[in-house]
């Protein structure tokens, strides 16, 4: 009961959980001043690993579709802070869609397969994406 004296409904408190979780990112990548594709990503994986129960929880009661948009602003921050992207892009906001929408399924994928595969190589796996991404980047 104490939980219904705060919180509207039970996706109130799940929303709350989910910008906790992003907001706890954004700030480990700017403090601890992650300079490399691994460290970023081994952040994302680590934190998604240690909220598997409301990831999980997210998929079994199907109510992550309803917060697909609220997760995808927050991974296309956490992406913007740390790629720094060049503001006067025009096409930065689909940019940041496409990464964060793409990574966003990998991570779905991966709690629903059980988080099988380790940390270490989902983290080289995104690493790999995105390196091959910059070197398209540069080819065009």
């Amino acid at each position: 009961m104490a939980y219904y004296r705060i919180y509207q409904s039970k996706d109130d408190i799940i929303e709350t959980r989910l910008t906790e979780v992003f907001e706890n990112m954004h700030r480990q990548v700017i403090e601890q001043k992650l300079t490399t594709d691994a460290e970023f990503f081994t952040c994302f994986f680590i934190t998604t690993k240690e909220n598997a129960l409301l990831f999980q929880n997210c998929l079994k009661a199907n109510v992550l579709e309803f917060f697909l948009g609220k997760i995808r602003s927050h991974t296309s921050i956490l992406f913007c802070i740390y790629f720094q992207p060049a503001k006067l892009d025009p096409m930065l906001e689909y940019k940041m869609c496409f990464f964060a929408g793409g990574f966003l399924h990998i991570v779905r994928r991966w709690v629903e397969a059980g988080m099988k595969e380790s940390i270490e190589t989902m983290v080289r796996f995104s690493c790999g994406i995105v390196e091959r991404l910059r070197q398209a980047r540069s080819l065009s």
